[in-house]
């Protein structure tokens, strides 16, 4: 089975602990500017003083920023490859 960009995306934003721009834009779905604005919030967020990943951010706060729920984000997203599974 082969999935979308935007369900690698987003498989890789709910597995990852740290995710990209891009991870983010193809994701969510969005311009690159969006993008960057919910990256610059979700490092914004992050409590740690040395930066161990500059090009990252937390998954968790990205989800967070975006004003998502995790447990409720993989539910869909498990439904959702699940039923494409069965259709193939």
């Amino acid at each position: 089975m082969d999935l979308t960009r935007q369900e690698k995306a987003m498989q890789k934003l709910l597995t990852e602990h740290y995710v990209h721009r891009t991870t983010i834009r193809d994701a969510l779905r969005c311009d690159y500017k969006v993008a960057e604005e919910i990256f610059k919030t979700a490092k914004a967020k992050e409590k740690s003083l040395i930066d161990p990943r500059p090009h990252a951010a937390q998954s968790k706060l990205v989800i967070e920023v975006t004003g998502g729920n995790y447990n409720f984000m993989k539910k869909q997203f498990d439904e959702k490859i699940k039923q494409k599974k069965e259709n193939n």
